[in-house]
């Protein structure tokens, strides 16, 4: 079986991830016991990781991507193993969230990009990009040229035409 590429970026994750700890502390709210300090602690980790992830939705950068990644992965843990270390106090519909939960985090960490985008590169000074680049680089210089040459002719022209097309200079 082929490997899933890895397509959500870093800012979408975010994004899902703010909902999704936001969505838990609703629920925990509404249940009542374990499940609401499960949930409701989960969900607040969660959001607050992403507060300190140093992306645009953050407020500052305290944790790298892979840091993030790993504390991902740290939750997910705490959420699934949930009901073998508080399966009294969690009842079955804290159980039950609290499953769905970690395999929503590990879907979604399963398909996010944590690398970070490569810059664009740039050619150093004295080589050349490409054996086409110059020829492109000469074209388009001739034809501002050009342009501005026409410009200037249609610019000094009287009014109702001149001495023919500007663009062309006379044969002698």
């Amino acid at each position: 079986m082929a490997r899933e590429r890895r397509a959500v970026p870093f800012g979408a994750h975010v994004l899902a991830e703010y909902a999704l700890g936001v969505a838990a502390i609703a629920t925990g709210l509404h249940l009542g016991g374990g499940a609401r300090l499960a949930l409701g602690g989960a969900g607040g980790l969660v959001v607050a990781l992403n507060l300190v992830s140093g992306t645009p939705l953050g407020l500052a950068r305290l944790v790298s991507r892979r840091q993030h990644h790993v504390a991902d992965l740290l939750v997910v843990a705490a959420l699934a193993t949930s009901p073998a270390y508080a399966h009294r106090a969690l009842g079955v519909a804290g159980m039950a969230l609290a499953e769905a939960t970690a395999a929503v985090l590990v879907a979604l960490e399963r398909r996010t990009r944590y690398s970070v985008p490569a810059a664009a590169t740039v050619t150093p000074p004295g080589r050349r990009a490409s054996p086409v680049a110059p020829r492109v680089a000469r074209r388009l210089g001739r034809a501002a040229g050009t342009g501005r040459r026409i410009a200037r002719a249609l610019a000094a022209a009287p009014e109702g035409g001149g001495a023919g097309w500007p663009g062309r200079r006379p044969r002698r």
